[in-house]
Parts: C-alpha cells; structure tokens; sequence
C-alpha cells in the first residue's frame, strides 16, 4: 500500500544552521581583505630631483573615526634630510576617515633611493596596530651634472699666470737669439769689444723687463701624496670647524681631496666642476667603484657648500675618516 505523507527531510535544516556562520565569516573577511587593500598609499613627489632638492613624501590611510595614525620615524630615513611633518584628517563618510602624512625632506645621496619597510602605527580605543606603507621610490642626480646646473668650485690655480714657465718660455728664447747672433758673428769677422758690451747691456734690459722666474719653492717633505692630505684631514678633524663652522669644513675637505687628485693623476692646475673632476677621472680609466667613493665625498660637500644642508657634527667627522680610509687604500695599493 503506497503511502501519501510527505517525507521528512531533517537534514535541510541542519545543512543550512552549518552554512549560515561559514556564510557570516565569509564575508567578514571579505570585507576584512577589502577594507587591508584600500587603507594605505604612498608617493614621493617630483619622482626625479637633484641632490639637496626638496621632496614631498605622501603617506594616506584611512581608518575608522577616533583612530589616532602616527607615522613611525626610524633609520629608514637615513638617506634623507627631514625638515617638517604635516598631520591632515578629512572624513569620507559617517564611518570612514583618511589620514594624510606629509614629510618634506631632501636627500643627500645619489641613485635611485628607496623608501621601503616604513610602518604607521594606529592607536585605538587603547589597542595599537602596525600598518605597513607600499614602498616609493625618487630617482637623484648630483647637483653638477648638466651643464646648466653647474656650480664651480675654486680648485688652486697659479697666483699670477705671467710668472712661472711664461717667464722661463721667454729667457729661453732670449738665450737663443743672443747665441745665434754671436755665432754669425763669429763665423763672419768675430766679435768686438763694443759689441759685447752692447750685446750684455741689451741682455741684462731684456732680463730685466721679463723678470726672472720665480718659481714655487717646496718643502722636501718626504712625505707621499697621500699621507700630505692625510695630514691635512687630521688637521681638520682637531680643528672643530664641524661644529662651528660646518661650511667652511666641507669646503676644506673637499679641496684636500680636489689637490689630491689633481696631483695624483696629473690633471693639471685650474677651476673644476665635480662633474669635470669625475670625468677627468674617467678618461684616466680609474676604476669605477674607486670614483664612485670621491663622489660621494663631493657630492655631499656640494649639498653643504650650495644646497644649505647642515649634517650633525657627528656625520660631518665620519665624512672625514672616510676620507682617510680611502688615502690609506689608494697608498697601499
């Protein structure tokens, strides 16, 4: 006999109590995930700059209403100069507000700097949360490469051009004429009494007129190129100029390691750029990792001499011992 009654399903209402709180988290942490992916952004603006120019590094996150956003200031920015952090909050909607961080700052290397692993730090109702910042980058020239940029910097030059081998060119000269006239007059009739004395009275006027070469008397040290600027640097360092004078300490610096290698490498004695200087030092095939050294050394008193920028005392002497390592590798090798 075939029943009518309808058949019982228990396992429908059990099926849909199991999938309603799966369903629930679902989409919690979808809108979790959504929520992780729309909070934070970062930039740094202009995208390309010179060295010592003024950047302006975006940090925007939003966040529920009352959460306090703090940017975390640490060694990441140890490539930069910070000058001034700016603070704005804006809402969105009822529940949803952005944080923008503003930093100005300038960097004092070269290359492509990058600005990763910076973290903000979200404070709420006594509960504190790290947020990870996307990573941005800036692309930094030196501050004399092209050639409409650049700024001279005084390397020594002779004191007065007319001195030196001008005046040896010209006695030179004076000793040759004068021989060839008296071999032609010797090999005609000789030479008289008279004409000797007017011969050694035009002389002695013309020697007069040039002057005579005075040329620069050095020292015998004994000492290498090396250990005279190594010397030098020390004097510098005892000087204190780093802290008081911090200026006229990167200028001096920069010109122990200009004479140097203008010394060095035979690159003769007038004005350079740091952009001819480091091109001098290319056509001479140097290695290039050994001038990537210098030019960190000038680029960075570049920064100080034209750029206004003051690093701690601290830096300023590490510069400089720096620079003393370097002597010490280029007078061992």
């Amino acid at each position: 006999m075939i029943s009518n009654r309808p058949i019982k399903r228990p396992g429908l209402r059990l099926l849909a109590h199991s999938l309603f709180p799966a369903l629930l988290t679902i989409i919690l942490l979808a809108q979790a995930t959504a929520q992780s992916k729309r909070q934070i952004t970062s930039e740094i603006s202009p995208g390309k700059a010179h060295i010592g120019d003024l950047l302006r590094y975006r940090v925007t996150v939003e966040h529920k209403p009352g959460a306090a956003i703090e940017l975390l200031m640490d060694d990441k920015f140890s490539q930069f100069d910070v000058r001034h952090v700016e603070r704005s909050t804006r809402s969105l909607n009822e529940s949803l507000q952005q944080t923008a961080i503003t930093v100005t700052l300038a960097p004092f290397a070269i290359g492509r700097l990058r600005l990763s692993g910076i973290e903000l730090m979200e404070k709420q109702s006594g509960a504190e949360q790290r947020l990870a910042v996307p990573p941005a980058e800036v692309a930094v020239e030196p501050l004399a490469g092209p050639q409409d940029r650049e700024l001279k910097d005084v390397k020594p030059v002779p004191s007065r051009m007319h001195e030196g081998y001008v005046r040896l060119a010209l006695l030179a000269m004076l000793a040759a004429t004068a021989l060839a006239y008296r071999a032609v007059k010797w090999s005609l009739d000789g030479v008289t009494p008279i004409e000797i004395v007017l011969l050694k009275r035009l002389w002695i006027f013309l020697a007069t007129l040039a002057g005579a070469p005075r040329m620069a008397k050095q020292e015998a040290t004994g000492l290498s190129l090396e250990d005279e600027a190594i010397s030098r640097l020390r004097k510098l360092i005892g000087s204190k100029m780093a802290e008081t004078d911090v200026k006229r300490f990167h200028i001096e610096l920069a010109d122990t390691m200009s004479r140097y290698l203008i010394k060095r490498y035979a690159l003769g004695q007038y004005q350079y750029t740091t952009g001819e200087l480091l091109q001098s030092l290319r056509q001479k095939e140097i290695h290039q990792s050994l001038i990537a050294r210098f030019e960190d050394i000038f680029n960075t008193c570049d920064l100080v001499k034209f750029a206004r920028f003051r690093p701690e005392p601290a830096r300023s002497l590490e510069m400089v011992r720096n620079a003393i390592k370097l002597l010490l590798d280029l007078k061992s090798s």
